[in-house]
């Protein structure tokens, strides 16, 4: 039987709503903060309308705008170097610092919720002990592609620039803006191709690493040679589903933060408000991991209840951290 977005759905629904309701305000807290940490790192970029002096608005080209923004920019900083540069230099050394934290963090995150939603605990402090090895496959990974991927995006931005440059400076568009233009389109495939790895990494590679006890390079030569042969179509269904499911979440993530004037937008209750969300779309592709053929749940009973605590006896299906 091919694999069925639909039937994973449908299960992890009555997952999110065994594991959540009725409501336990411990459990909630706990699980809130394990899903607020592995969605560190996750936000996307804001996007700001940004209003140069002598904009197009006022009779000037958008090109002369820019020119005279890094004339002035130049001038101001002309005898300030000596400090400014050192301190840009420490301000992008600690935010990589703080990327990279964030990143490790995270990725420790993604493996407790993993287990969490798996088993139906809510432990912190002890998997975050026992979990160190697969988690730190799993940073490695992550930090790998981030680098690549911003390698390789500002290497195509500098080129795209570079060649450009000469005929934007002469505020014409000719065949050297018509080359960087189009370089720039290459963004594009890198931007894809590191999404689909990640995607792939946080949807089953994690699980198949937590499961098998694996490295990163064991599990993706399960997934390919076990998992993937006659269901890419199915897989991707799963993708678009997922896309749609955004939509509604990001909508619905929207509203919360509008009905509690953006307390739900607050990073740590945004994951205790949206909790349900979170466990959804975890347990949607941990079912899906099991609509292709990997085993993930103990055996349990659908149609009745069930408790961490009874199926796994070293499991604190009701504790605490």
């Amino acid at each position: 039987m091919a694999a069925s977005p639909a039937i994973a759905l449908s299960r992890a629904h009555v997952r999110a709503r065994r594991m959540l309701f009725p409501i336990q305000s411990d459990k909630w807290i706990y699980l809130g903060f394990i899903a607020f940490l592995a969605e560190l790192g996750n936000t996307g970029s804001t996007l700001q309308m940004l209003q140069w002096p002598g904009s197009p608005s006022s009779g000037t080209s958008v090109t002369e705008s820019i020119r005279q923004g890094i004339a002035e920019l130049e001038r101001q900083l002309a005898d300030k170097w000596h400090w400014v540069g050192p301190l840009i230099a420490l301000a992008v050394v600690v935010g990589t610092a703080i990327a990279v934290a964030l990143l490790w963090v995270s990725s420790r995150g993604k493996l407790l919720f993993i287990e969490s939603v798996i088993h139906d605990r809510f432990a912190v402090s002890e998997p975050w002990r026992r979990l160190h090895e697969p988690s730190w496959s799993v940073f490695k990974a992550r930090l790998w592609v981030a680098l690549l991927g911003g390698a390789l995006t500002l290497a195509v931005l500098g080129a795209a620039a570079a060649i450009a440059w000469p005929d934007l400076s002469a505020e014409r568009f000719g065949a050297r803006a018509i080359v960087g233009l189009l370089l720039l389109t290459l963004i594009l495939p890198v931007s894809l191709v590191s999404w689909l790895f990640l995607s792939l990494l946080d949807d089953f590679l994690a699980p198949i690493v937590y499961l098998d006890g694996a490295s990163l390079a064991g599990a993706w030569s399960t997934f390919r040679a076990r998992l993937l042969p006659g269901n890419a179509g199915a897989i991707a269904l799963f993708y678009v589903t997922q896309l749609a499911l955004g939509f509604v979440v990001g909508t619905v993530a929207f509203v919360a933060a509008c009905l509690t004037c953006c307390l739900a937008a607050l990073p740590y209750v945004s994951a205790v408000v949206l909790l349900p969300v979170h466990v959804f779309l975890r347990a949607f592709s941990l079912h899906f991991l099991e609509e292709l053929g990997k085993p993930v749940f103990p055996e349990e009973p659908l149609a009745g209840g069930w408790h961490g605590e009874d199926r796994f006896p070293g499991s604190r299906g009701s504790g605490g951290a």
